[in-house]
């Protein structure tokens, strides 16, 4: 299966900009990026509405910003996305100290 369309949510600039330059050099067509789990559940909300739904999800398990969110991590904002679209393909892609 090749991908479409993807959504890297991560929180860290860096490691956001490394995973967005190795979708591009597999040369996915379209890629979104957020750095929040709210944002990203969002994303996806509004895809479904467009009729151009996320076929996978890369993201971080852990969030270590200080904005305030309702979905507090990677495993968290998973659930509640895959609770409106149930079959898109997920990879984490994490550290931990």
């Amino acid at each position: 299966m090749m991908f479409k369309k993807i959504l890297i949510a991560e929180d860290h600039e860096v490691i956001n900009l490394s995973v967005q330059r190795t979708v591009k050099e597999i040369e996915i067509p379209l890629v979104d990026h957020v750095f929040y789990c709210d944002d990203a559940l969002e994303k996806v909300k509004k895809s479904l509405r467009d009729n151009e739904h996320y076929d996978l999800i890369i993201t971080d398990l852990y969030y270590n910003d200080h904005h305030q969110q309702n979905l507090k991590n990677g495993k968290e904002m998973i659930a509640a996305i895959k609770e409106i679209l149930p079959d898109v393909k997920v990879i984490f892609f994490s550290g931990e100290h």
